[in-house]
């Protein structure tokens, strides 16, 4: 199991977001009142804590590798060797450095188009609110 934690903050942030973009969430309130449903745990994928802790009580298991969100964006190279360890796979530098170019936002976003099959995109996605808001990734 590979668990990745994100700053609540961050993570509140990007689910508002991600709220207004996917059809079948459909939020349509402030983000002031997307802030209070987040800390009620009344978000479709919560609660935040309760499932954070579940995963930080098993942290010292064998089959657990616990990583935090912050650190893979700013040393991706240091997770992902993290991750290649944990994984058995032995991925060697040059193979890191490729996932860690792969995966880094400024070419995720050039995929943002890719996230959804383009026939199911307009059914699951808000079109209009991505071209408005920057699409998937947006920052």
């Amino acid at each position: 199991v590979v668990y990745t934690i994100r700053d609540p903050r961050d993570l509140c942030l990007s689910y508002h977001h991600h709220s207004r973009l996917f059809k079948y969430e459909g939020f349509t309130g402030t983000f002031d009142q997307y802030v209070d449903a987040f800390l009620e745990d009344s978000v479709l994928y919560g609660p935040y804590w309760a499932h954070v802790k579940a995963a930080w009580d098993r942290r010292h298991l064998p089959n657990m590798l616990v990583l935090f969100y912050e650190k893979m964006k700013k040393n991706p190279k240091a997770e992902f060797m993290k991750l290649s360890k944990f994984l058995g796979v032995d991925l060697n530098e040059e193979q890191i450095d490729k996932i860690v170019q792969y995966t880094s936002f400024h070419e995720m976003k050039k995929r943002d188009d890719h996230v959804i099959n383009k026939g199911d995109a307009e059914i699951i996605m808000d079109l209009q609110f991505a071209k408005a808001e920057g699409g998937f990734f947006r920052s």
